[in-house]
């Protein structure tokens, strides 16, 4: 009878996981970190262009340029701040992880502290998408607008509040992958 309990207890510690390999743990670390930055200077990039487009369509068009677009290019930047925040801190958990903790605990923290940045990121974007359209039709020089320009405008807000969700994990959900990978392992 002990020896059967013996042999039970080495077959279930043998199929008990291997500690993470620090070595592979820290490249793991480091190519996420990595990622996100690669993928937060590329979105950050797009909305600077963004931005630097509207200055020289409003230097070249001046009085032309309406209100509500004004709105829309300070709501954009109002909105984006507080989401590259969060991506900036999480970038910052993962270059200071502390691998004298449990390094599951650790990245199991990294791990939902990342997915609520995600989150945040999706639902700052629906609710920058809603706030514009209650701006626009409240905006007079929206509204004076003719009735198909209005509809295509809303058309492509509509079209950013479908793809707000496969975009963000596509730019941002393969990081999460990888981690959640190295959780189950």
């Amino acid at each position: 009878m002990e020896l059967d309990d013996f042999k039970s207890a080495w077959a279930s510690a043998s199929r008990q996981p291997s500690p993470p390999d620090p070595a592979e743990l820290l490249s793991l670390i480091s190519k996420t970190s990595r990622g996100i930055r690669r993928s937060a200077w590329l979105d950050a990039s797009i909305g600077i262009a963004v931005v630097v487009f509207f200055m020289v369509m409003v230097w070249i068009y001046g009085a032309a340029v309406q209100a509500f677009q004004y709105k829309l290019v300070a709501m954009a930047i109002l909105y984006a701040i507080p989401i590259y925040v969060r991506i900036y801190r999480s970038i910052n958990l993962l270059n200071h992880f502390d691998f004298g903790r449990d390094l599951k605990v650790a990245l199991t923290e990294f791990r939902n502290y990342y997915k609520g940045t995600l989150n945040f990121y999706r639902w700052s974007t629906y609710a920058m998408l809603l706030t514009t359209v209650i701006i626009f039709l409240a905006d007079e020089s929206f509204r004076q607008l003719s009735g198909w320009i209005q509809a295509v405008i809303f058309g492509y807000i509509g079209l950013a509040g479908i793809l707000t969700a496969p975009l963000v994990r596509r730019m941002y959900g393969k990081e999460l992958r990888v981690i959640e990978e190295q959780l189950t392992e």
